[in-house]
């Protein structure tokens, strides 16, 4: 499985709490036996701190996130 993300971003709808949203769109390649597959995943999640953070670090969350649920 190949996961890569297409879209990145970050929401204040929680400003008030602390909380920010990170949101993604991540591609899925998926290795099956005799043929292929693949899709596209969207994900939206509350993150303490989310602005402070580096792309690639919100690029692993968003990942991290996607491959916990396909699990």
């Amino acid at each position: 499985m190949e996961l890569k993300v297409l879209e990145l971003s970050v929401d204040d709808h929680f400003a008030e709490s602390g909380k920010s949203s990170i949101c993604g769109s991540v591609d899925v390649r998926l290795d099956i036996s005799g043929g292929q597959g693949g899709g596209r995943i969207g994900v939206t999640f509350e993150h303490e701190g989310a602005r402070d953070l580096t792309f690639n670090q919100l690029e692993k969350l968003v990942l991290d996130k996607v491959r916990s649920s396909l699990t």
